[in-house]
């Protein structure tokens, strides 16, 4: 089920409409198109800020839209794999002592902890990094979105300049797999109060019950 709703949780609109999961979701991500992917974070979840970086109300910095990922996902080329979900329990030292890197992992996210292969990765990509929020900044001019294509089983390609993929591929039938929310940080006032504070688009696996 794929489900519409903004911060307020008001306006709900469900895929019973009768468009396909994939026509939802091309729809709910086309707002990214045109944006770069600006920020990249995992603090129990990972999350994926894209389009201007503002400061965020209560500290930190977001983006325009966020990306909540809940399901497997991984950064491509044409040949290559560059990082995934799976790489955030690995180190990026393979000397370090994998079982003493595990047990400290709620110290990896300070910037003095050994980082992850997947933030080594991540932040080889974006070149730049906020040791506040812990943030793989991007200061390039890569990584605009070009293209978003989406299938049946919940699954999105967001394709950006440089050559670049960013796929998620849900592999659970049990959980919520996707959101994407307009941060009212970054709304201007005058569309704020004309979509009730920003809108949000949850992606919900066939099958599962989305909370009423």
């Amino acid at each position: 089920m794929f489900e519409y709703f903004n911060g307020a949780s008001i306006g709900t609109g469900y895929a019973t409409r009768g468009m396909a999961l994939a026509d939802e979701i091309r729809t709910a991500f086309q707002p990214l198109i045109g944006l770069q992917w600006a920020l990249a974070r995992h603090s129990g979840m990972t999350v994926f800020h894209f389009g201007d970086v503002r400061p965020a109300p209560g500290g930190g910095k977001v983006g325009q839209f966020a990306l909540h990922i809940q399901c497997p996902w991984r950064v491509v080329t044409p040949d290559r794999i560059v990082t995934g979900s799976a790489d955030y329990w690995r180190p990026a030292d393979e000397n370090l002592n994998w079982g003493e890197w595990e047990k400290d992992g709620t110290t990896r996210r300070s910037s003095s902890a050994p980082p992850s292969l997947q933030e080594k990765r991540l932040l080889d990509l974006f070149c730049g990094y906020d040791p506040d929020t812990g943030a793989c900044v991007n200061i390039t001019e890569r990584l605009v979105v070009e293209t978003v294509s989406a299938d049946n089983y919940g699954g999105v390609q967001i394709d950006f300049s440089g050559d670049y993929s960013l796929q998620l591929f849900p592999a659970s039938t049990s959980v919520a797999l996707l959101t994407i929310r307009a941060n009212r940080a970054c709304v201007p006032r005058r569309k704020r109060l004309n979509t009730l504070c920003g809108w949000c688009a949850k992606v919900w696996l066939p099958g599962w019950a989305a909370p009423s």
